[in-house]
């Protein structure tokens, strides 16, 4: 992880312009806990991710379900949203914080 995070911070353009990192990111898998929640933020964080699409899972149960979806250990919508809140919160931080180092 030491060294993707290296890579990372040492990836320039030659024109000098500073990149930026986008993922998305699925909060709320099945079994996911509060602590793969958290090593999750932190690489959010430790990544410096500027634009960040946060969404939590769904079993789509209105229409085409996903076999996650039977999964023992389901997230619940609260911990769900929570989690999907901080992080995309965390992202704006971020993004925030990349445009400012811009100027």
């Amino acid at each position: 992880m030491k060294e993707l995070l290296q890579k990372t911070q040492d990836i320039q353009r030659k024109d000098g312009v500073d990149i930026s990192i986008g993922a998305d990111i699925i909060v709320g898998f099945p079994g996911e806990t509060e602590e793969d929640f958290i090593k999750t933020y932190n690489l959010v964080k430790d990544f410096n991710i500027t634009k960040l699409h946060a969404f939590p899972f769904s079993a789509h149960t209105m229409g085409e379900s996903v076999p996650a979806g039977s999964f023992k250990n389901q997230v619940s919508e609260g911990d769900k949203k929570d989690r999907m809140n901080r992080l995309l919160g965390l992202g704006e931080r971020n993004r925030e914080a990349f445009i400012e180092s811009q100027k």
